[in-house]
């Protein structure tokens, strides 16, 4: 009865980042973890090799043929390539009756036509259906955090472009911000980097309502994404006490909605 019901199960989700791609299939697991590349002939524009294959390609000095990243911080910059290494994706995932339903991870940021356009790229490389969930609320739950609970928790998602940074509790996104700023940076200039994770963490906790502020101090904000991975991404918290978090969520809430109405908090 396994074995029947695979035939028709063929669920998968893909992260399509600017510098690397991981495709998991439902019952199977990771099925590919690939550099996002594609090699075309540099007249043509025809591809000729996808993820380590076409970087080996290139680096191989072949005449004529160029190393090209279609999706790039989420959105799709070459229809066509892209379109080519999403088939590339699901030619991974194990043979079934029914074309796959996917799942893609996508900036939160991303605006409703580029959205509309990674959605059609997928259906057009031969996805039956195509969800998008945000990079933040999908690297939240692979981290394991309890994002359905009502306390707060946060994440930062380094990627080689971009870091999404957001507020979660009760599956969904509470507060979030998005950094043009990713791994790649902290390779050339480390303290650049880490500065900047470190203002996108105070800044969450100064979108956030007081109540969640204050449990983001006592859980942490977790790093995650390819980017954490790297040696020089700074392991350093935005120094911030509950006593110091509730009252600037608290000042902030008071001066964005009713100045006249005090905040209580739960252990007062």
């Amino acid at each position: 009865m396994i074995l029947f019901a695979r035939l028709f199960e063929n669920d998968v989700g893909i992260d399509l980042g600017t510098a690397n791609a991981r495709v998991w299939a439902r019952g199977t697991g990771l099925v590919m973890d690939e550099p996002s590349s594609v090699a075309v002939d540099a007249r043509s524009r025809k591809p000729l090799a996808f993820g380590k294959k076409a970087e080996d390609l290139v680096g191989g000095k072949s005449g004529g043929a160029v190393l090209v990243h279609p999706v790039e911080a989420g959105c799709v910059r070459d229809e066509a390539l892209a379109r080519a290494f999403l088939k590339h994706c699901f030619r991974k995932v194990p043979w079934s009756l029914l074309a796959p339903r996917a799942v893609l991870a996508v900036p939160g940021d991303l605006d409703q036509d580029r959205k509309v356009a990674m959605k059609e790229a997928a259906v057009k490389a031969g996805a039956r259906e195509v969800f998008l969930i945000e990079a933040p609320m999908a690297a939240a739950i692979g981290a394991g955090l309890r994002v359905t609970e009502p306390t707060g928790c946060a994440v930062v998602d380094i990627g080689a472009a971009t870091a999404n940074a957001a507020v979660i509790s009760l599956a969904g996104i509470v507060c979030a911000r998005d950094v043009r700023i990713g791994a790649d940076v902290a390779e050339r200039d480390p303290e650049a980097f880490e500065a900047e994770v470190v203002d996108s963490a105070a800044r969450l906790l100064g979108m956030a309502p007081p109540e969640i502020a204050a449990d983001l101090v006592g859980n942490g904000i977790v790093l995650t994404g390819g980017g954490a991975l790297r040696p020089r991404t700074p392991p350093r918290r935005a120094g911030l006490s509950r006593d110091a978090a509730e009252a600037r969520a608290r000042e902030r809430w008071k001066r964005e909605n009713r100045s006249d109405v005090d905040l209580v908090f739960g252990d007062e």
